[in-house]
């Protein structure tokens, strides 16, 4: 209940903010460039289980948020962004770039059409060993297993995962199996028969063929775990395979890095550094100029907070670079 009235609060204001032409006003001060970060761009109720309310926009407020981007700001490739910000270069004004984590097939199959057709530019973050693969994430594997599709399974996942996320690294990997091994439901309903297994992220062919349409790429590891749990070794090893997986595919990365679940670690910094990386984004709104290894904040799109044209708007508006960790 607490939830609903907070999302009608923001709704009520960011109404107000763009009918008073207050958002507006807002927009031509210097509060940009932003970054923003796009996980899926998906109906949920097209997939066989649920998924965070966090992680996806549907395709027609996707379209929607494109459309006013190409017509009211300049939207610019995530390198040009970073490299103009570094060098104290001038950017357009309400300069935006655009970043999809994961690689998840539906950025190909529903954005990429749309950001062809504008002619948008964007950069993907690859979890390397997934990429082309029938691998999934231990969070959807879970949401597959123990969750039936009810109308609150997608909150009780959310609180699921940051129960999780709560533990350390062995206690989360240990119970992640004990739950996903265990042969009756552990969350007290009926579970979901698992779906057959289909292919949740996309491959390299079709990584090819967003590349040569104005999409860049870059790594967002190899295995997709928490850099603040991995010691330097660790670290420098999925680093190093996530970056020969885009030479064995003869594609060239961005030098940007994107931290699995924003987790920054201070150990990664070497690591990233000696492989030829210029900077990283996280998944917090401020971000770190500090040299040697810059840091740039993203605000994230979601469903739930931008579903409509003037909550999108007011959302832009939300990210400011920042220095000092």
């Amino acid at each position: 209940m607490l939830k609903f009235a907070k999302l009608i609060g923001r709704k009520l204001f960011s109404a107000g903010l763009y009918y008073s032409g207050l958002a507006e006003r807002l927009a031509d001060r210097s509060i940009f460039p932003q970054i923003l970060m796009y996980h899926r761009v998906v109906d949920p109720s097209t997939l066989p289980f649920p998924i965070e309310p966090g992680m996806y926009v549907r395709p027609q407020t996707f379209a929607q948020q494109m459309a006013i981007l190409a017509k009211n700001y300049s939207v610019i490739p995530l390198d040009k962004l970073i490299s103009d910000v570094l060098a104290g270069t001038p950017l357009p004004a309400k300069s935006v770039a655009l970043t999809f984590d994961d690689g998840w097939l539906d950025t190909y199959q529903n954005a990429y059409p749309i950001l062809k057709r504008l002619a948008l530019p964007a950069t993907v973050f690859l979890p390397t060993a997934y990429i082309g693969s029938n691998r999934r994430f231990s969070y959807d594997k879970l949401s597959a297993l123990l969750f039936s599709k009810k109308d609150n399974a997608a909150e009780e996942l959310s609180r699921k995962i940051s129960q999780l996320k709560s533990l350390s690294r062995e206690a989360r990997e240990q119970e992640l199996s004990r739950l996903l091994q265990a042969p009756e439901p552990a969350l007290g309903h009926a579970a979901a028969e698992v779906p057959t297994k289909t292919r949740d992220f996309i491959n390299w062919d079709e990584v090819r063929e967003m590349a040569n349409n104005g999409i860049s790429f870059a790594s967002h590891s190899h295995e997709h775990q928490l850099f603040s749990e991995l010691s330097e070794e660790e670290i420098l090893a999925d680093l190093t395979s996530s970056l020969d997986s885009f030479q064995l595919q003869q594609i060239t990365p961005s030098p940007i890095f994107c931290f699995p679940n924003g987790q920054y670690s201070e150990r990664a910094r070497s690591s990233l550094l000696q492989l030829g990386f210029k900077a990283a984004v996280i998944t917090t709104r401020a971000g770190d100029l500090t040299p040697p290894l810059a840091l740039f904040g993203r605000v994230g799109i979601h469903e739930d907070m931008t579903s409509s044209h003037y909550m999108f708007i007011t959302t832009l508006l939300g990210l400011q670079l920042r220095k000092g960790r």
